[in-house]
């Protein structure tokens, strides 16, 4: 293989490589995917998700028998309210 062919081979490769990669973080931001390794805990359960703007979430969870509703933002989590199931 010449240096010309490698070189060739390169510019083809290189471009199309980055553009799955972008192609992969794009879709993960956008949640169309998820990344590997996340294990579900069998001790906390969502139950639902409601997106109520940019960055906050009001998400319902259940933990021990109750299910929780926290508000979810860039700042942090905060327990909203609690009930016995």
């Amino acid at each position: 293989m010449t240096a010309a062919d490698y070189l060739t081979r390169l510019a083809v490769a290189l471009p199309l490589v980055i553009a799955v990669l972008a192609g992969l973080w794009y879709a993960s931001k956008r949640g169309w995917i998820k990344p590997p390794g996340g294990v579900a805990s069998p001790l906390l359960r969502p139950v639902a998700t409601l997106g109520i703007g940019p960055g906050a979430r009001l998400i319902v969870v259940e933990f021990d028998g109750r299910r929780l509703l926290l508000a979810a933002s860039r700042g942090g989590v905060t327990l909203l309210d609690h009930a016995v199931r």
